[in-house]
């Protein structure tokens, strides 16, 4: 699936610096293809609470995307190992796959 930016919505790709410096498997790292950073803008109707933004006003969802084509990015995970959810709560997925394993 192909993630396009909605209309009225304020977000940006901005490029990842250092593919090492992210929790990307090795074959992502070697990838000839970039990655980018899915970044809600500070003008974005649905950008978070300030208290929960970066020092620029921005909110770093921490979602990796290579774009497909202009305009077009394919999501190829995360910069960690937190998920963010729509109300900006945190969950740790090394917990819940801990908590799996000791429940199995």
């Amino acid at each position: 699936m192909v993630l396009q930016p909605l209309d009225g919505m304020s977000y940006a790709f901005h490029p990842v610096a250092s593919q090492s410096e992210v929790g990307t498997s090795q074959a992502e790292q070697c990838s000839a293809a970039p990655l980018f950073e899915l970044v809600i803008l500070a003008e974005s109707p649905d950008c978070p609470d300030r208290t929960l933004r970066a020092a620029d006003g921005n909110f770093y969802t921490g979602d990796l995307f290579q774009e497909v084509k202009p305009g077009h990015y394919l999501s190829k995970g995360r910069d960690d190992d937190w998920i963010k959810s729509e109300n900006s709560l945190r969950c740790d997925t090394k917990y819940v796959t801990q908590l799996y394993l000791v429940m199995t």
